[in-house]
Parts: structure tokens; C-alpha cells; sequence
């Protein structure tokens, strides 16, 4: 059987909010292929998105440049699965209002250029595992930028330079 070819972001919408609503988000991967699809802003904004239902659709992120407010506002968002986010460029304001969001799996941005209030509001935050960089000068982009906002809720994080 051939996949379902998805070409655009919101014929990927669709279809993962299709299959949370029938309990079958497993079958994104066997059924479908949306791997043309680069810019994920906005994917899950103001969704019932969950850290369970995300575990299950096993997003391929690899090809993704653009996660610029994916899951703004995503009030039931507790923890988020790791994903591939060496080729995004844009994770600004990626999970801002994630009222809820506890932790943050390891992160490798290389090839980040805005990266402003990604975590902005996210009251609960208490662990990042790992953000690695490229340079130097991103850390203290992401310090300066992000970071500083969450510093009140005693982050457990780590800064590794990738190698």
C-alpha cells in the first residue's frame, strides 16, 4: 500500500487532528508521508495537544526549518517527546504560553537564528536536558533572550558545546 502524500501544513493539521479524534495518531508515520513539509509554525497552536498524543505520532522532524510557535499556547502540554531540530532556523516563541510544560527533551539547534521568548510564560518549566550548539555566541543568545524569563523557577540546565 502507497502513502498518503501531504503537501502542505494544513493537510498535516488536518490529518493529526483527524486521527486524535479517532485514537489512531500512530498511523501518521505507516500512512502518510509529509516529509516535503518544512515549516511547522504554528502546527498545534491553541490545540488539546498532549505529550502522550505527540509520543505516539512520532512527528519526523528532521526536514523541518520552521517551528516558529508550534505549540503556542498549548495549555495541556506537560512534556514534549524528543524531535529532530537540527535543520530549524526559527523556534521563536516555539512553546510560549505552555502554561503547563514541566520538561523539554535535548535540543540541538545549530542552525537557530531567532530563538526569542521560546520559552516565555512557561511558569513550570523545571528541566531542559540539554541544548547544544554550534557556537558559542548562541548560548548567550539563548541565555539572554529566553532564559532570563524562567530564571525565578530554579532551571535545571545544561549548556554543552556540540561537537
Amino acid at each position: 500500500m502507497s502513502k498518503i502524500v501531504l503537501k502542505t501544513k494544513k493537510e498535516l493539521q488536518q490529518t493529526i487532528f483527524a486521527l486524535m479524534d479517532i485514537n489512531a495518531e500512530e498511523l501518521l508515520n505507516k500512512d502518510y508521508d509529509y516529509s516535503q513539509i518544512k515549516n511547522f509554525s504554528f502546527l498545534f497552536k491553541k490545540s488539546e495537544i498532549t505529550g502522550e498524543i505527540l509520543k505516539k505520532l512520532q512527528l519526523k522532524t528532521n526536514n523541518v526549518i520552521n517551528m516558529q510557535s508550534m505549540f503556542l499556547d498549548c495549555e495541556k502540554l506537560y512534556f514534549v517527546p524528543k524531535m529532530q531540530t537540527n535543520n530549524v532556523a526559527h523556534i521563536n516563541n516555539m512553546f510560549r504560553n505552555c502554561k503547563n510544560l514541566r520538561t523539554v527533551p535535548d535540543f540541538k539547534i545549530n542552525n537557530v537564528k531567532d530563538i526569542q521568548n521560546i520559552f516565555l510564560n512557561c511558569n513550570k518549566l523545571s528541566v531542559i536536558d540539554k541544548i547544544l550548539f554550534y557556537e558559542q555566541d548562541m548560548q548567550n543568545k539563548l541565555k539572554r533572550k529566553s532564559l532570563e524569563q524562567l530564571s525565578k523557577n530554579k532551571l535545571k540546565i545544561i549548556l554543552n558545546k556540540y561537537e
